[in-house]
């Protein structure tokens, strides 16, 4: 298997407001989330470099903002947006993450078997 290294916040710049209210505990537990939902998305699927990340942690008032569910798996940190393009359409869903195409992007989150297995009770 190839090995993948990642510098946060993946060479893009989330929207980090609300994020000062967060514990350090939690932050790192975000941090942690979605270093490791990048690197499974990037061990299967061969064209990881060509998507581009347009959200990922979301603070509740910036969910609101951009119209997201209100029980959204950004805001824990289970879930990763890319942009559309030929090679992202191809991302498909396994066991480790479900991938859901929208209008504007390519929703990839957590499996809910995953987070309840893996997650809370560390299977």
């Amino acid at each position: 298997m190839q090995g993948f290294s990642f510098q946060y916040p993946f060479d893009f710049l989330p929207n980090f407001n609300g994020w000062a209210v967060l514990s350090k505990k939690e932050r790192c537990k975000i941090k942690h989330r979605l270093y490791e939902l990048m690197y499974d998305i990037a061990s299967n699927y061969e064209h990881f470099d060509d998507l581009i990340v347009t959200s990922m942690w979301r603070s509740v008032s910036n969910n609101k903002k951009c119209g997201g569910k209100p029980d959204s798996k950004h805001l824990q940190g289970f879930a990763i947006d890319f942009h559309i393009d030929k090679f992202s359409k191809k991302l498909v869903s396994n066991d480790l993450y479900e991938v859901i195409p929208s209008p504007n992007c390519v929703h990839v989150q957590r499996s809910a078997d995953y987070i309840r297995n893996k997650i809370l009770k560390g299977k």
